[in-house]
């Protein structure tokens, strides 16, 4: 635990100011959407957000942080990208997508992998990035800072058992596939962060998945969550790596209402 501790202040970061802009509103059928911009710590590029408010009269949000999948690395847009968060906005919550370092507009030719030193310091940036969405939403007076959950899909999934045991400001999170490869850097291997989690956690696995394999990466990784068993779940389906969006649906949104409070 101490060593952890230590390896732990690898993801904390200056908290210098963000000088955060709205650069663009655009209004759909049921939401809108705003493209924020802030700076990066310690003068780096500006990191990119989208921020998707409900429509209606106005109210003080509680909001779901967004982790994508890897398709994300390879898009050069964020309108490329399949957003299956729209049940969470109609619900009438609001839905943060930052736009990481090697994703959509800010992807790199090549992406190192998690076994390299490269790819162990993308993911500690890219983990520092994520926090600070965090300190811009809370100088937001119509998000309920206090009220924050955390969504991560396939990618998203594996790279939250790291943001939940360094972020405590998340107060619950949905998982939609996640699992644990032995052979990543060992200083970002989630095996190594599971213990340290301790928020709900709604874990969604396909039994015949083939990225993370059922019996060896997935359930391995549900099993070591630090998370108290009355407050997590693993929903398995007969499917491979993705739920059925209707499973998805109905078991977030009460999760949701549980760990965060009901809509007001």
């Amino acid at each position: 635990d101490e060593v952890f501790q230590v390896k732990r202040r690898d993801f904390d970061y200056d908290h210098t100011p963000l000088n955060a802009r709205i650069e663009e509103t655009l209004e759909f059928r049921h939401w809108r959407r705003q493209r924020v911009s802030f700076d990066g710590e310690a003068g780096e590029e500006r990191t990119v957000l989208y921020l998707y408010l409900p429509n209606g009269p106005a109210t003080r949000y509680q909001t779901v942080l967004f982790w994508p999948g890897a398709g994300a690395q390879f898009m050069e847009s964020i309108d490329q990208y399949q957003f299956a968060l729209d049940f969470v906005l109609r619900n009438g919550r609001a839905v943060v997508f930052p736009v990481l370092n090697g994703t959509f507009e800010r992807r790199m030719p090549d992406m190192p992998d998690w076994t390299t030193h490269a790819g162990r310091n993308l993911a500690v940036k890219e983990v520092r990035e994520f926090r600070r969405a965090i300190d811009y939403l809370e100088t937001r007076s119509d998000i309920q800072a206090d009220r924050l959950a955390y969504y991560g899909k396939s990618w998203g999934g594996r790279m939250g058992a790291i943001v939940l045991s360094v972020e405590p400001r998340i107060k619950a999170a949905v998982l939609n596939q996640a699992g644990i490869n032995a052979g990543d850097h060992p200083d970002i291997n989630v095996a190594h962060f599971l213990p340290r989690v301790s928020q709900p956690v709604l874990h969604f696995s396909g039994r015949y998945d083939t990225d993370f394999r059922f019996e060896t990466s997935s359930r391995p990784f549900f099993e070591r969550l630090g998370t108290a068993d009355a407050d997590k779940k693993h929903v398995v389906s007969p499917t491979g790596h993705f739920v059925p969006r209707s499973v998805v649906t109905g078991e977030m949104l009460d999760w949701l209402d549980k760990y965060l409070g009901p809509v007001e």
